[in-house]
């Protein structure tokens, strides 16, 4: 799952404040007053008296309204006739003070808040080596993007997945920066509308380029990193 997706289960779990619920997870079972939903990226914060239940959504993370016979469920909310089940997630409580130090929404690619600026100045102190495929996937700079917004905002900006971070000049970081963001709020969009995603990619999940038809390569064994020759023409 990624950002766009988390964002929409944050607005279906909202109904829930107020409300008194069971926490099943890890073998145990903890009842507590819910006082705050909000997300940033592939993460949902459950905020209580005494801390934030932080959910992590993994690839094929998802949330089900009933857990009953599912297979890798990480946690069970429990409240009145409510019962929704967390699927491949990674769960943990933290402190109130934990939580303020990581929750900033500056960095969220589908968040009003979202600061292009400060995005920038991240990208312009990490490692110089670091492969640009790799900082788009990296949760501390692009909270909430996974593989289809990190291809499609590579493959929007013409820039190699396969580039080094030292290589890429400062218009090519802007314009990566607004293409990612772009491209979430179209996201995000299309969840809302029940529009298929494949139906707004250009490059994910396709089998050729759409500008010279040529056949889309891939990498590793995630079918991501796309690179039709004549879209990349400067690998180094």
């Amino acid at each position: 799952m990624e950002g766009p997706g988390a964002r929409i289960l944050a607005e279906r779990l909202k109904p829930l404040v107020g409300a008194s619920a069971d926490f099943l997870f890890q073998g145990r079972s903890v009842r507590r007053k819910i006082d705050e939903v909000c997300v940033q990226g592939k993460r949902i914060y459950i905020g209580t008296a005494d801390g934030y239940l932080s959910i992590f959504f993994g690839m094929y993370g998802s949330l089900k309204t009933e857990s009953h016979g599912l297979e890798g469920v990480s946690l069970t909310i429990v409240s009145g006739d409510s019962r929704l089940a967390f699927r491949r997630c990674s769960i943990r409580w933290i402190s109130k003070s934990a939580f303020q130090n990581l929750y900033d929404q500056r960095i969220d690619v589908t968040s009003e808040s979202f600061d292009s600026g400060l995005v920038l100045k991240f990208i312009e102190s990490a490692d110089p080596e670091r492969l640009v495929c790799d900082v788009l996937l990296d949760q501390n700079i692009f909270a909430g993007s996974g593989n289809i917004i990190k291809n499609e905002a590579l493959f929007r900006s013409g820039i190699s997945p396969r580039r080094k971070l030292e290589s890429i000049c400062y218009g090519e970081r802007e314009k990566l920066i607004s293409e990612t963001r772009i491209f979430s709020l179209m996201f995000l969009d299309a969840i809302k509308s029940g529009i298929p995603v494949k139906s707004i990619t250009q490059i994910y999940r396709k089998n050729s380029c759409r500008y010279c038809g040529s056949k889309v390569k891939r990498f590793w064994q995630i079918p991501s990193y796309p690179q039709p020759a004549d879209r990349f023409p400067t690998i180094p």
